[in-house]
């Protein structure tokens, strides 16, 4: 059964902290301040693919649920975007 969301997001992210791990050869920790210094770099294109479009909106009937619209940057919808793990993890280890 495919998984999407929150579902396929906790398993990408936790792989890509194992790996992140290794490369520094050792517990990284908390890394949001990482991962937000290096999001307001000029690597921020390389560690990550902008989603600037869609939504996380669903129409379901009878009743939609609100969501919020992609858009340059950090968004509700995508937050910073799909990770580059190949660039990202370099990063994060730094």
């Amino acid at each position: 059964m495919p998984a999407s969301g929150t579902s396929a997001a906790a398993s990408l992210w936790g792989g890509l902290m194992a790996l992140a791990d290794q490369y520094a050869h050792h517990d990284l920790g908390f890394v949001n301040p990482a991962i937000y210094r290096i999001a307001r770099s000029s690597s921020y294109h390389e560690a990550f693919h902008d989603i600037t479009t869609g939504s996380n909106i669903v129409n379901t009937p009878p009743i939609g649920t609100g969501g919020y619209q992609a858009g340059p940057g950090w968004d509700p919808a995508t937050g910073w975007g799909s990770p580059d793990a190949q660039m990202l993890v370099p990063l994060l280890a730094a």
